[in-house]
């Protein structure tokens, strides 16, 4: 082929990675990206052609898995992932200071778990799993890679305050006032989707079994929380 050939050149790989740090493979993909670290293990196949196009084009599979570690804003999924966690924070699901430069610096994790396929459509997330000392975050939904969007589903189990994963000195109070658990629908451009924030009780059952009535579902998640809300008042009287 002609040397105005090779920035199109069609490729077809199995893969297997196993203990690669990311310390030493992200910086080769994202420049001074060095407040990533853990080890990474992932198997997959993939088809695709080089060059601009190189996203839309890709096909296949993709397993990853990795941790313990600590992960911070490089690109546009992680940014959207701290993007999400400002939200919930603010809105008071999770507790704890998380400074200026809380993307930055990053967040300490357990473990995370990615288990996605590849088609024109984008990348379809069949599993994702993060869990820090904080939160254990379970979603599912679709990238685009073409358009750079995304529509996500996540079950968010709060087990903390965010200090203790910003590396932060914590704060005193509770986790959550009565919440524990919540549904997250992530939607729109990666970076800064937009973020709805659902009480998850009686939800997420129900999505799992198929929902005849969204609303009446999400009603008697919401009358659940609220009766918490009200029991807890009855008691301080």
């Amino acid at each position: 082929i002609g040397l105005q050939d090779l920035s199109q050149v069609k490729f077809d790989a199995d893969y297997e990675l196993a203990n690669i740090r990311l310390e030493v493979l992200v910086p080769v993909i994202v420049e001074h990206a060095t407040t990533l670290s853990g080890p990474l293990s992932s198997t997959g196949q993939i088809t695709g052609t080089s060059g601009s196009g190189l996203l839309p084009s890709l096909r296949g599979h993709i397993n990853v898995n990795a941790g313990p570690g600590r992960i911070a804003e490089v690109g546009p999924l992680t940014k959207t992932m701290f993007h999400v966690l400002k939200v919930v924070n603010l809105d008071g699901v999770i507790q704890g200071s998380i400074g200026e430069d809380f993307d930055q610096k990053g967040i300490s994790f357990e473990a995370l778990a990615v288990e996605m396929e590849l088609d024109q459509q984008g990348a379809h997330v069949k599993h994702s799993n993060l869990l820090t000392a904080a939160f254990d975050a379970a979603g599912e939904g679709v990238v685009d890679l073409a358009s750079n969007t995304l529509d996500m589903e996540v079950e968010l189990t709060v087990l903390g305050t965010l200090d203790k994963v910003a590396g932060l000195a914590p704060v005193f109070g509770s986790v959550a006032s009565n919440i524990t658990k919540v549904y997250l629908v992530v939607k729109g451009p990666l970076g800064e989707p937009t973020v709805m924030v659902r009480p998850a009780q009686g939800v997420i059952k129900t999505m799992k079994g198929g929902i005849k009535d969204p609303l009446k579902e999400f009603g008697r998640g919401l009358d659940s929380l609220l009766d918490l809300i009200d029991d807890k008042g009855k008691k301080r009287r």
